[in-house]
């Protein structure tokens, strides 16, 4: 698809490159984004903190309510 749209090698290899640069770090984005929203709300600084600054249970370690908050 990158080769029919750029017609050239190089174009096409450094869309990909691009692209696999933004897939290995866009969790990492979420994971932070997650965590900083966590610890605002662990602090009562943030609207609904009662259920945002929580730690899930299930997983013991992951603000799970904040990650799906902050997405």
């Amino acid at each position: 698809m990158y080769l029919r749209a750029t017609r050239s090698n190089a174009g096409t290899s450094a869309l990909l490159i691009l692209f696999i640069n933004q897939i290995t770090t866009i969790p990492g984005v979420y994971v932070t984004a997650g965590r900083m929203l966590w610890t605002l709300a662990r602090d009562h600084g943030f609207p609904f903190s009662h259920i945002i600054g929580h730690i899930s249970r299930a997983t013991r370690t992951l603000p799970l309510s904040a990650s799906c908050a902050s997405s």
